[in-house]
């Protein structure tokens, strides 16, 4: 059984971590707006950061591919 105060470092950690998703989208959008990207592109990225963000929340625990995916187009990109 998980103890109070486990389950208070779980809830700072993941509020601390939210904060920091947010902080992170933020300076995407600022850098690629620096880069001109149009507004259907930063609309569309945008989609895309939300729907991920929804299917790993809703995704099972035990869902690894879901939940950690292999994205073949980032990886494509920055295997360098």
């Amino acid at each position: 059984m998980v103890s109070e105060e486990q389950i208070k470092e779980i809830r700072d950690r993941v509020d601390r971590q939210h904060r920091e998703l947010y902080k992170a989208i933020k300076i995407l959008t600022r850098d690629m707006i620096d880069l001109n990207y149009s507004k259907e592109d930063l609309e569309e990225i945008r989609d895309d950061i939300h729907q991920r963000i929804d299917r790993y929340m809703n995704a099972e625990l035990d869902d690894k591919e879901l939940l950690f995916p292999v994205d073949k187009e980032y990886t494509r990109h920055h295997n360098d």
